[in-house]
């Protein structure tokens, strides 16, 4: 099962580096700054976290490469992707974050701070005359909003420590209500508002409650989160390990199989391409391994068994190949081994097929850890197929000897975004 699993991450490690060998191009195209359209592509699209101030275009028609900056452009686009405009104006740049609030409490202000930026808006959502944007650096990040075609009014957010607290102004929230406030209301959206937070997904997601889309107009989004249910089996091995003077540590263990389930949710990371997830999920499974050697007098047994056992996990990972139709993708992960029933069976026989002689119990430890590697291939962002490794996980301490539980674990998934 190792080498099975081995084979599966060095072959995606070889597809990864061939497929990261190959140069992407996006189509798109900018607008100039007498408003014509000029078509092209972007050879070093990146669908980037961090607003871009420069950015490199390859003319269709001349074949050579501009650089776009924001005096030499209104905008652009990159097809399918992203939609990028001009803007040159003040942001807050008062902190976000707890952390840096409490590192930095001395420069800490209520009082609005502002710097001047000369950059590209990314374009978040466009829903009835109204736009939303995002600006993000190593400072924080910013949210504009604007009626088509007008001028850009920012979401004001900040944080400020006062008497030993982190405190926060959430403007933006009021700005909305005063903006919006009918609209609100007809939409039973006062709650909402309310627990409005400061981020991309969540004041997207308020934009287009409040003016929802047409559903023609609702494209899908290209790296949907979803939970993913599936089956397949596990073969659990048992490895015990001590100073080899009790009955547990001379015998061979085979590899036992018992049916597997897990349920899940794959969220891809923002602004990736889908390339980076994070995979919470529990799994659920059984195991009962035997080993035995004979001594010269008895055959001694030894038995490891839980009718139950249940893993919650987190797993993160990356997808070496992405491609609409196909991903092959590594993770790893961490979580819990909770065990019903678990426990120790040592019995003794007679001779090679002889009656009981003698049988112990011991309980095995309820709570453990357990750590995992994968990998494994997503057909179509719907059929999930996996392979994965966990690490042997401690079933008890005993004084002379400790048991351990490993194993390799196959499944086939099914995605359902949403």
């Amino acid at each position: 099962m190792h080498r099975m699993l081995t084979f599966f991450l060095l072959l995606s490690i070889a597809c990864s580096s061939r497929a990261h060998g190959q140069n992407r191009s996006f189509p798109g195209h900018y607008i100039s700054v007498q408003g014509d359209k000029v078509l092209g592509n972007f050879p070093d699209y990146a669908q980037w976290t961090r607003n871009p101030e420069r950015v490199d275009f390859v003319d269709h028609a001349s074949g050579s490469t501009l650089v776009l900056t924001p005096d030499n452009c209104k905008g652009f686009v990159v097809d399918g992707h992203d939609e990028y405009i001009s803007f040159s104006g003040q942001r807050l740049i008062n902190p976000i974050e707890d952390i840096e609030v409490i590192r930095d409490r001395a420069y800490s202000s209520l009082h609005d701070t502002l710097a001047y930026i000369k950059t590209f808006l990314r374009l978040i959502t466009r829903t009835g005359g109204y736009e939303l944007y995002a600006f993000s650096d190593n400072i924080r990040t910013n949210f504009f909003y604007r009626q088509a075609g007008g001028s850009f009014e920012e979401l004001k957010y900040k944080m400020y420590f006062d008497q030993n607290q982190v405190r926060e102004m959430a403007i933006y929230r009021q700005q909305l209500h005063n903006l919006f406030k009918d609209r609100i209301e007809k939409q039973n959206l006062e709650r909402t508002l309310e627990k409005l937070v400061y981020r991309e997904d969540r004041l997207k997601q308020f934009f287009e409650q409040l003016f929802p889309l047409p559903q023609t107009m609702q494209a899908p989004p290209k790296n949907a989160p979803g939970w993913v249910v599936a089956a397949g089996a596990v073969f659990n091995q048992i490895q015990v390990t001590g100073d080899r003077v009790y009955a547990p540590e001379f015998a061979s263990y085979a590899s036992s199989v018992a049916p597997l389930l897990s349920v899940g949710y794959l969220r891809p990371i923002d602004r990736s391409f889908g390339k980076y997830f994070i995979l919470p999920q529990v799994k659920f499974y059984s195991y009962k391994v035997k080993g035995d050697y004979f001594d010269g007098t008895f055959t001694r047994a030894t038995t490891y068994q839980a009718d139950l056992v249940v893993t919650p996990e987190l797993n993160g990972g990356m997808n070496v190949i992405n491609r609409d139709q196909v991903q092959l993708f590594l993770s790893a992960g961490a979580g819990i081994l909770l065990q019903k029933a678990a426990k120790e069976v040592q019995q003794s026989f007679a001779g090679t097929n002889g009656e009981l002689y003698a049988q112990h119990e011991s309980k095995l430890n309820n709570l453990s850890y357990v750590l995992n590697v994968s990998a494994g291939t997503i057909l179509k962002k719907k059929f999930v197929l996996t392979g994965t490794y966990v690490f042997p996980s401690q079933l008890l301490n005993f004084i002379h000897y400790t048991p351990k539980l490993s194993g390799f674990q196959l499944r086939v998934g099914y995605k359902f975004n949403g």
